[in-house]
Parts: C-alpha cells; sequence; structure tokens
C-alpha cells in the first residue's frame, strides 16, 4: 500500500457517496459511485477518511482497490456520528481534490461490543 500524504491535486474528482448503519451487523457502510471520467491514466486506487466522534479532523483509514466503491467500518458506538470522504491517489504521490462528506449516525441502543 502507498501511504503517502503528498497532495498535489491532479484533477476535481466527483463522487456520489452515500452511509448507512447496519444495526445488525453493528456497522457503516459507505458507497461511492464516481463520474465518468474513470479510469483514470494511471495506477491509482481510493482512500478513505474519517473523522469519528472525538476527532478533530479527518483521518486516512484505508486504501481501496479501483475496482471497489465500499468502505465498512465498525469504530462506532450507538448514538456516535461519523464523517467520511474518498479521493483517489496516484502511485506517484499525486491526488485529486476529496469527495463530498457524508455523515452516518449509529442510533442509540445499538452499542458495538469491542
Amino acid at each position: 500500500m502507498f501511504n503517502s500524504l503528498d497532495t498535489c491535486s491532479v484533477a476535481a474528482f466527483t463522487a456520489t457517496k452515500y452511509g448507512t448503519y447496519d444495526t445488525k451487523k453493528k456497522q457503516t457502510r459507505i458507497v461511492w459511485e464516481t463520474d465518468a471520467n474513470l479510469p483514470y491514466k494511471g495506477e491509482w486506487y481510493f482512500c478513505v477518511y474519517r473523522k469519528g466522534p472525538n476527532d478533530k479532523r479527518h483521518k486516512f483509514l484505508m486504501n481501496v482497490k479501483p475496482e471497489e466503491r465500499v468502505f465498512e467500518d465498525y469504530l462506532l458506538s450507538a448514538g456516535e456520528t461519523a464523517e467520511y470522504y474518498v479521493k483517489i491517489r496516484y502511485r506517484d504521490g499525486r491526488a485529486t481534490t476529496n469527495s463530498n462528506t457524508v455523515k452516518v449516525e449509529a442510533p442509540s441502543g445499538t452499542a458495538n461490543k469491542q
């Protein structure tokens, strides 16, 4: 995995993104659809960022393969809210702008036992 934080922007990134919380699985699921400009030239992947209930800023979580458009998170507890966004990063360090941000709340009474 390539985890460089170089932020040299190469293009605007448009994503239709939504998030849901599955109370049975106690998981957040983020799904996105990209604009018609994909695939971008060069080797690239999605980067998922999250701002949890106690975070002051969004933090990098993980890379997602270009053919995937889904991320699952088990970090939220009952009544907590998190924000997510994705961006595309190239192997050479270039990156797109951030996608739109989506907010997901774990309903009260769905305690996540870890």
